[in-house]
């Protein structure tokens, strides 16, 4: 039976914890609007965030000032279904430079051999690319883990790998124990499981205190070479308000794109919150106890069993809609 919605009775407004990254840039700016220090390159915009490493807060409503986190403690049974940490980390990326190539841990290496880890598969969707922009995604055909282990020692890893093109509105999904990098050129969306556990196998030569820890036994621990689609080619919906994409479902989290051409009208009535980020055009959001216009680059976090809520977008409007669905990855 679905209760009454208590403590969290209207959408989150979330304000982002900007990264300073050796590869970032002006692009957060440039292309979603958000205002960035004048003397950093910002690689990352950390848009709903619940971890050691950094927790984001609330811009809006009776929540406003208070972190994530705090909300999450005072009503984690009616909002995060019991969740001691918010189930999701979603951010924006900006690379003008190419990352570090790395590789994230699956559950079971974690139980086998990285207790205090945690692990993380994530999903992109490019927001915005150069032309012949393109990222590393796991290894090339014909790759043994012997030869990946080889290389990997003699600094040579990058070719194992496999270079998969990529253009705006692309989506790539990298399950935990694929090897990968973002390349110089693209921003993106990412949707992740909440983890900062992160094995570096090669920075791309930066020395000096540009330079990183590399962590290759750990990396070698955590591949899985089974070859996985990169791109996803996603199943569509059709409503009278637009269409709906289903982008990933893991057992961690799934992923929707909504194409917004009319006002849309929502009942939640839903086991877990919803991350919705805006990723073109803007719309006016409403439900019982806020209203607000949500543009490019904003994040909301919509709380279930909210209600009704109605959003009427301006001509097009695009938004990714994120939906945890374990507590997995728990903050410790």
């Amino acid at each position: 039976m679905i209760k009454t919605a208590v403590g969290v009775d209207h959408i989150l407004k979330s304000e982002p914890i900007l990264k300073p990254k050796v590869w970032g840039g002006r692009r957060l700016w440039t292309v979603l609007g958000k205002h960035l220090p004048a003397d950093q390159k910002i690689g990352e915009s950390w848009e709903v965030a619940d971890i050691p490493e950094g927790t984001s807060r609330i811009g809006n409503g009776v929540h406003a000032g208070q972190t994530l986190h705090e909300v999450v403690q005072e009503h984690s049974e009616d909002f995060t279904s019991g969740c001691k940490s918010f189930p999701l980390l979603v951010k924006f990326i900006d690379v003008t430079r190419d990352t570090s190539i790395q590789v994230h841990p699956d559950a079971e290496t974690c139980r086998r051999s990285f207790p205090l880890a945690r692990p993380k598969t994530e999903t992109w969707i490019v927001i915005d690319a150069e032309p012949d922009a393109s990222v590393y995604h796991g290894l090339r055909p014909g790759c043994s883990h012997d030869e990946f282990s080889r290389r990997a020692h003699d600094g040579t890893v990058e070719q194992c790998l496999r270079r998969v093109p990529v253009s705006v509105g692309d989506v790539i999904h990298v399950p935990a124990g694929t090897v990968h990098a973002l390349l110089a050129g693209v921003l993106v969306l990412e949707i992740q499981e909440p983890s900062d556990t992160t094995f570096r196998l090669e920075d791309r030569g930066r020395t000096g205190e540009e330079a990183r820890e590399l962590q290759i036994e750990q990396a070698i621990e955590s591949v899985r070479p089974e070859e996985v689609p990169a791109k996803i080619t996603a199943d569509s919906d059709e409503f009278q308000w637009g269409e709906c994409q289903t982008l990933v479902d893991t057992d961690a989290y799934a992923v929707h794109r909504m194409f917004l051409r009319g006002k849309l009208c929502w009942s939640m009535a839903r086991e877990w919150p919803l991350v919705a980020t805006i990723v073109s055009g803007q719309a006016v959001i409403r439900c019982q106890q806020w209203m607000g216009t949500g543009r490019m680059g904003d994040t909301f976090i919509i709380p279930p069993r909210l209600g009704e809520a109605n959003v009427e977008p301006d001509d097009d409007c695009t938004v990714v809609i994120a939906e945890p669905k374990s507590c997995s990855s728990q903050r410790p």
